[in-house]
């Protein structure tokens, strides 16, 4: 499966993801598109609520995709706020998502995706890939449809 196909299908999919971020913090997002553009929803152990980021670049690498979101101009994802998100979640995820120990409810609810080839991270980190092997042909092809 391409890189085009796996954002396709975890989009499609609607499921969480589930990824371990170092230092024993875990964080789930889903990922959802725009108008042709990514975004993604987020919730961590370590963060107060949910936050939702575009996806700034994406790189296809050896072990998968990973989507790299704005860390620094991100959108707190506020209870009063479900009109915003009612396209991409429903009002159980919603829920689940502003309440307590959300990540273990997503698992709990069975709405964690077993793909493991994808992974979201904070854009400040893009540097610490690029160092490392990627397939640039991919990388800049899903940055082109995407990031427009």
């Amino acid at each position: 499966m391409n890189a085009q196909e796996i954002i396709e299908n975890v989009v499609r999919e609607g499921k969480w993801i589930k990824n371990n971020i170092g230092a024993t913090r875990v964080q789930c997002f889903k990922l959802v598109e725009e108008e042709k553009k990514l975004m993604v929803i987020i919730v961590s152990d370590k963060l107060e609520c949910p936050i939702s980021s575009a996806v700034e670049k994406i790189m296809a690498m050896d072990t998968g995709i990973v989507l790299f979101y704005d860390g620094q101009y991100y959108q707190r994802v506020e209870k009063n706020e479900y009109d915003l998100y009612k396209k991409y979640l429903s009002k159980d995820e919603w829920n689940i998502v502003l309440g307590n120990e959300p990540i273990e409810n997503l698992i709990k609810n069975d709405l964690i995706s077993d793909k493991d080839e994808i992974s979201a991270e904070v854009h400040d980190n893009t540097e610490a890939y690029i160092s490392r092997s990627y397939d640039k042909s991919d990388t800049d092809k899903l940055n082109y449809i995407y990031n427009k």
